[in-house]
């Protein structure tokens, strides 16, 4: 980065399963996965959203959807001055997915994904994933993001599959499926957790880059 971060407009992605309520949803009966894509508006309100997704618990992320996708989360730092605008939309993947779609998803829907905010002129995009695999779709649409020349940063709770995927900058935590930001409404955890993201971006100085966070999971404790 060479300018302020306030300055960079800034795109989420999540794999944590999550849309509007009145957009079509993921399809769960595919045991292989859906390699589609959703959009959410900046703007959007809790109320308006839902989750599906049968491969993690995400009873704390239904209450709390910024555990999955930090929009609230930007929305704070936003109003405190510390970070730039938000794109039009958010996006969101359901991270499991296996060949044949893992093909699908690597040669068009991260391709489409990725060259459409860079059309909207995104400078900045972070990545959160929900369990294990999804790890693996965090990383791989992460790195054609990075190649349409967006600076991104993922965070992995599963550091053995990120390191598989060799996305560009990472930001490891010892968490729980569903809990990549923390703990449910604990502000102040995900805030700090976000702004890490932001420092592994300001500060990486070589590609391929796992920072392993020194917050352990507590229970209800965050140190």
């Amino acid at each position: 980065l060479n300018k302020p971060l306030p300055e960079y407009k800034i795109a989420l992605f999540t794999t944590g399963g999550i849309h509007l309520k009145s957009d079509e949803a993921f399809d769960l009966d595919d045991p292989h996965g859906d390699s589609s894509f959703r959009r959410i508006p900046h703007d959007v309100s809790p109320e308006d959203l839902i989750i599906k997704h049968k491969y993690y618990d995400h009873r704390d992320a239904d209450r709390d959807p910024n555990l999955i996708l930090p929009f609230g989360v930007l929305r704070q730092l936003q109003a405190e001055g510390r970070v730039g605008r938000s794109n039009k939309y958010h996006y969101s993947f359901m991270g499991h997915i296996e060949e044949p779609h893992l093909t699908t998803l690597i040669q068009k829907s991260a391709v489409d994904a990725a060259k459409e905010i860079k059309q909207q002129k995104v400078d900045i995009a972070i990545f959160v994933p929900a369990w294990g695999l999804c790890n693996q779709t965090v990383g791989l649409v992460q790195r054609e993001v990075e190649r349409q020349g967006i600076s991104t940063v993922g965070i992995s709770i599963v550091r053995k599959v990120t390191e598989s995927v060799k996305p560009p900058r990472t930001y490891h935590l010892k968490y729980p499926f569903g809990h990549a930001m923390g703990e449910a409404f604990n502000l102040p955890q995900q805030k700090q957790i976000f702004r890490d993201c932001l420092e592994i971006l300001e500060t990486a100085t070589e590609p391929g880059i796992i920072v392993d966070s020194p917050y352990r999971w507590r229970g209800h404790q965050f140190e």
